[in-house]
């Protein structure tokens, strides 16, 4: 599929017909050179090197450690939002210098578009005038907000089934932490749900941004992306769409 979709999107480029092509910007070096410097804080070896390569090499070296999990989860977060764009920017996340949506098991409209095009370019046609950048950034917006709902419905889901299991015992992950607490994702069904720092009752614990952690100001206790943890749920609500945990 993705080369049937790189196919297609260097010959309409080398044919300079238009396209909705699908970009995925390089993060910026600002992000990169601070997840250089956090990862000095750990014991995992790594080279200076430029984008991709320096993103890779850091992932084959976590493979297998401890901090797999933890490093994925960082750089990850570090990466840009793929979207739609009549300019062909390449896709980084692909390693890909031409790419687009041609064909997918789901049927997109920026795929339509692009078929369009392709036999508008076979059969010596054209179309209509189209801004086709106005409908990129259209087409990305609509992406961006059915995502959101299908994330919303997804949670609600996850809260729902989780209402008769208030009291129970799970293992999970330190997913997410931020200055108002921690999220667990449990290893025994797919649910995250949140720890909020005032239920940490037994220190005052500090968010320290820059190394994703938190730290107890009198036992120096850390909680960190990545570690097992184990958990009780306290509270599943529907409607505030909250589900809360307190560490055990």
């Amino acid at each position: 599929m993705v080369s049937a979709n790189e196919a297609v999107a260097r010959f309409l480029r080398d044919n300079k017909a238009p396209a909705i092509y699908r970009i995925h910007e390089e993060p910026d070096k600002e992000k990169l050179k601070e997840i250089e410097k956090f990862l000095y804080t750990l014991p995992v070896q790594h080279k200076r090197q430029s984008g991709g390569h320096f993103l890779q090499s850091i992932l084959q070296k976590a493979s297998g450690t401890d901090y797999e999990f933890f490093i994925n989860r960082v750089l990850l977060r570090s990466m840009k939002q793929a979207r739609y764009s009549a300019v062909n920017k390449g896709h980084f996340g692909l390693a890909s210098d031409c790419y687009l949506h041609f064909t997918s098991p789901i049927r997109r409209y920026p795929d339509l578009v692009c078929h369009r095009s392709l036999k508008n370019v076979l059969s010596g046609t054209t179309d209509p005038k189209e801004d086709f950048e106005k409908m990129a950034t259209h087409l990305s917006e609509r992406e961006r907000l059915a995502m959101e709902a299908e994330r919303e419905l997804e949670e609600r889901i996850r809260i729902l089934f989780m209402k008769n299991k208030l009291g129970k015992v799970y293992h999970g992950i330190i997913s997410h932490i931020n200055a108002h607490g921690f999220f667990v994702e449990l290893s025994e069904i797919f649910v995250e749900g949140l720890v909020l720092l005032a239920d940490l009752s037994n220190d005052y614990y500090r968010f320290e941004e820059e190394k994703f952690r938190l730290i107890g100001k009198r036992t120096r206790k850390i909680y960190r992306i990545g570690d097992k943890i184990k958990i009780k749920v306290i509270m599943a609500d529907v409607e505030t769409k909250r589900l809360l945990f307190i560490p055990l």
